[in-house]
């Protein structure tokens, strides 16, 4: 069995305990047309759930040939990318934190931004093309994200600018 089996089993576990432990809620503040405290955990446990089935059912890498030097080829092959340096991880976890920090000062869109721009840039390419791609996803997945949670579901979030 492939690491990604392994990891797609492990998903479809998680889900599915994920699923069962939020199935027992209770919610009896929750109205007609109210999701409840209980819709986000259950997209995120079927989401959960399809990325494990997916991971399961994917075809399997090609077998490592004799040769280290040659490239991998592009169809079914799977390439192990290093864990980002010691200080890259240090500034994301020091970002994480003040993002906590300042979620409540600034609120839901300024803080999300700046730590996705952040996150990006950091882990993305070093050059002014990535940093605009990077601040231009981060403007738009913030913009999704809070008109999302705040428009569709009805999330009281601090400081959710929508458009």
């Amino acid at each position: 069995m492939t690491v990604d089996r392994s990891f797609g089993l492990a998903f479809i576990v998680f889900a599915a305990g994920m699923f069962l432990a939020v199935h027992g809620v209770e919610a009896p503040f929750a109205g007609m047309g109210d999701p409840g405290p209980k819709l986000l955990p259950y997209l995120l446990a079927a989401g959960m759930a399809v990325i494990g089935f997916l991971l399961v059912i994917r075809p399997g890498a090609a077998p490592a040939s004799a040769s280290a030097d040659t490239e991998p080829e592009a169809a079914g092959s799977s390439v192990m990318v290093d864990p980002p340096a010691l200080p890259v991880r240090i500034a994301l976890a020091v970002a994480l934190v003040a993002y906590v920090a300042l979620f409540e000062r600034l609120g839901f869109t300024p803080a999300t931004f700046l730590l996705l721009a952040f996150g990006m840039i950091v882990l993305g390419p070093r050059t002014l093309r990535g940093a605009l791609i990077s601040i231009g996803l981060a403007a738009l997945l913030t913009i999704a994200v809070g008109g999302f949670l705040t428009g569709l579901i009805g999330i009281p979030l601090p400081g959710v600018w929508m458009l």
